[in-house]
């Protein structure tokens, strides 16, 4: 069996990597890994989900997991993840769950975990997950003839729409804003038009019901151009463009300029005063080197750590952070939430601009950015080339030449799909295209050589 999770929980194609038997047996070896002894037998779990025309099936099997766990189903409907992080931590429960492939294509789906403090599971959880799956040995063995039961609870919705706006300390709107939402047919659809509405913007709202066949397809925070079009077509000082379980947000101007998750987190590093005060940032890999040489220019300590939130958020505790996040406007604001909030991040971005009177672009025009590509390669065996020392020696000579033309490479494997991802970033463009192409020669060399020799 291939490994389950990934870098944000478990992933893969309904119906072919994640099936009723599989997910059945996952739940089952959850229940039991994060089962709480002291609750005296009271188990509780808080299942959610997104859009996907898989995702009833999917949490149809992690439910009857469940109840055969003896555990009490809370089932919530569709909902981004951060509200069901915020609610796993909200009330007395023993875990959540949450279905979803966030930007994913339609075919995907997935899983995401959340503990009781609404945080993601550790290693040590996952590993202890898998091992039971591995193993093949869950049964309802005992005779017992308890089992759960299911309770709807699609109104604790309403108990994070209704405290977002004092957790993220925003101000009734004194004055009109235009904005224009980009709800990629997911899991924000009515709850972020809902806050933005009742904050006071004048909103215009595209994507914005639940629709499971156009979720992410050409829309979203992985398509911002579609947003941006609607910014400019309807004259709207600013949007914003979540993705499918809304944990991810990207901004545009008033131009339909792109705002990405490195100028939001420098912006909101120099303009929110609890931020700016502790001057301190943790990104990914994939974050651009101008603004990590900007925001260290200004005193910041500014810190890499891998690809993926888990990752981020692991260092933003080991250094007592409270802003973190990655380019692709996975943002955590770790004195407020627990994971990627794009609607919360949305929110408080938007009174930025208002309280300051200047347009979106002005706030952040002077944060330097150097040209990156970002180049998603597929390949059969997207993983073995760090096993090849000739291959390594190879890179690692490429890597050590655009650094002496003040850029770098960096290279991994995709979590989620059987793709490397190879970021190429210098101040020239020229080198940039150079040594997009050159890395790009050298590992479809290497998995030709591969081909032919096995």
């Amino acid at each position: 069996m291939a490994r389950l999770f990934g870098t944000d929980g478990i992933r893969g194609v309904a119906g072919r990597d994640l099936y009723p038997e599989l997910v059945c047996r996952i739940g089952q070896a959850a229940a039991r890994v994060l089962l709480d002894p002291a609750s005296n037998g009271e188990q509780t779990v808080i299942i959610g989900r997104d859009s996907r025309l898989s995702g009833e099936m999917l949490v149809s099997a992690l439910t009857a997991s469940f109840l055969l766990e003896d555990y009490t189903v809370w089932e919530v409907g569709i909902l981004p993840t951060p509200v069901l992080a915020f609610l796993t931590r909200k009330y007395p429960v023993t875990c959540g769950v949450m279905v979803t492939a966030s930007h994913n294509p339609v075919r995907d789906n997935g899983i995401k975990f959340f503990r009781t403090d609404g945080f993601k599971l550790s290693p040590e959880q996952e590993a202890a997950i898998e091992e039971l799956v591995r193993e093949g040995k869950l049964s309802f063995e005992d005779g017992r003839v308890s089992f759960g039961k299911v309770l709807g609870r699609h109104d604790l919705i309403n108990d994070y729409r209704e405290v977002i706006r004092d957790h993220a300390g925003i101000a009734p709107l004194q004055k009109k804003v235009k904005v224009v939402l980009d709800c990629a047919f997911g899991a924000c659809a009515e709850l972020a038009p809902r806050i933005f509405t009742e904050w006071g913007a004048d909103l215009i709202a595209i994507g914005d019901r639940f629709d499971g066949a156009r979720i992410n397809v050409e829309c979203g925070a992985t398509h911002p151009e579609r947003v941006a079009e609607e910014v400019v077509r309807h004259g709207a000082d600013l949007g914003f463009a979540f993705d499918g379980d809304g944990d991810r947000v990207i901004a545009v101007d008033h131009e339909g300029r792109v705002v990405d998750g490195d100028l939001i987190i420098a912006l909101l590093a120099e303009r929110v005063p609890r931020y700016a005060n502790q001057r301190m940032v943790v990104v990914t890999q994939m974050s651009n080197l101008g603004m990590e040489a900007y925001l260290a220019g200004k005193g910041y300590r500014v810190e890499r750590t891998g690809v993926g939130d888990m990752k981020v958020l692991a260092r933003m505790k080991e250094i007592g952070a409270d802003l973190g996040g990655e380019q692709s406007g996975h943002i955590i604001l770790r004195d407020i939430t627990t994971t990627g909030d794009g609607t919360l991040v949305a929110l408080i971005v938007a009174s930025l601009v208002v309280e300051s009177g200047r347009p979106l672009r002005e706030l952040v025009s002077h944060i330097p950015l150097y040209p990156q590509r970002l180049t998603n390669l597929p390949l059969a065996d997207h993983r073995g080339w760090r096993e090849d020392e000739e291959f390594m020696g190879r890179l690692s000579a490429l890597e050590e030449e655009i650094r002496g033309r003040g850029g770098r490479i960096f290279v991994r494997p995709s979590g989620t799909e059987p793709k490397v991802r190879i970021l190429v970033e210098a101040e020239d463009p020229a080198v940039v295209e150079e040594f997009s192409q050159r890395a790009r020669e050298l590992f479809l060399s290497w998995e030709k050589k591969r081909a032919q020799s096995g």
